[in-house]
């Protein structure tokens, strides 16, 4: 429809975690309007030369680098399947990532991280709720109207203030796994500092 112009929105980098805004994709509409006022060889720190520079690569996974020379996956490939294949992101005249499910009402990257697809891990973790003895010993599952009453591990979201899965960005600088060792250290543990230098796989989940 030639009246469709949703407002522009992406959520200014200051606003992220400190330890987020590195992995942050800039604002695609502001690069723009700043590639035509500066030189990018002469005019601009090393800092902005890098943002000036972002040319994100949709549909596949690339390497990239920070600011400060830090090397990160960046996997822009969909994990919605249609046909036995990942959507595929298609571009506008401005080279903006046009949503494959079709319009949403606003243009920008939002409050979430990246342009194109956004990919996040959480974590069920669930158990049938018991009942307990004077000695604390389980005598069996809890039966409410003829039924097992099941139990699910949730944390406190504090952008929403709501209950949640437990589960984050994944950001590239670390695998999948990592992101929900560190969930459960910080948000459940209380962990201030969460190592992340070793890297994570599906046998790491499974040890006890």
């Amino acid at each position: 429809y030639p009246t469709y112009d949703p407002p522009a929105y992406s959520k200014p980098l200051e606003e992220y975690e400190e330890d987020r805004r590195p992995y942050i994709d800039p604002d695609m509409f502001d690069l723009m309007r700043q590639r035509e006022e500066v030189n990018l060889l002469d005019k601009v720190s090393p800092v902005a030369h890098v943002f000036l520079q972002f040319e994100p690569s949709f549909n596949q996974e690339v390497e990239a680098t920070t600011a400060s020379g830090d090397k990160y996956v960046v996997n822009r490939t969909s994990w919605i399947i249609k046909d036995d294949q990942p959507m595929l992101y298609t571009l506008d005249s401005n080279n903006i990532p046009r949503n494959p499910m079709g319009r949403t009402g606003l243009r920008g990257r939002g409050n979430l991280w990246r342009w194109g697809p956004n990919h996040m891990i959480y974590a069920i973790v669930s158990r049938w709720k018991s009942i307990y003895n004077f000695s604390d010993m389980i005598q069996g599952p809890k039966i409410v109207n003829g039924k097992k009453v099941m139990e699910v591990l949730v944390v406190l979201n504090e952008s929403t203030n709501e209950d949640s899965l437990p589960g984050d960005f994944i950001s590239g600088r670390m695998s999948k796994y990592n992101v929900i060792c560190e969930v459960f250290m910080r948000d459940l543990l209380g962990e201030k500092e969460v190592p992340s230098t070793t890297q994570l796989d599906q046998d790491d989940m499974t040890q006890v």
